[in-house]
């Protein structure tokens, strides 16, 4: 419940602010928001980023952790990517 309180925050915030889109990629900030714990893989992978806007709240991750991500962030739709996510994510959030 933490995780919806905090994300409607996040909206508020943006729109006050004029921001149409919220892109996280930091681990510790995903999990705050989300409640995902899924770990990142160094130097280049991620285990996931959060694309928030004001309608859509969106978790993309891979196949390792897709499964985690739905169990543990249940007020975001979970996205798989199968490639490196910092190569791909940017072919997935146009579409958001």
């Amino acid at each position: 419940m933490a995780e919806r309180a905090r994300i409607a925050q996040l909206r508020e915030t943006m729109s006050r602010l004029g921001v149409d889109a919220f892109l996280i990629s930091q681990p510790e900030s995903r999990r705050y928001l989300s409640g995902f714990t899924g770990q990142d893989h160094p130097p280049m992978d991620s285990a996931g980023y959060l694309f928030i806007t004001q309608s859509e709240s969106v978790l993309l991750t891979d196949s390792r952790t897709a499964g985690q991500a739905e169990n543990e962030a249940p007020y975001f739709e979970v996205r798989r990517i199968e490639d490196k996510l910092s190569q791909r994510s940017e072919e997935h959030t146009p579409e958001l």
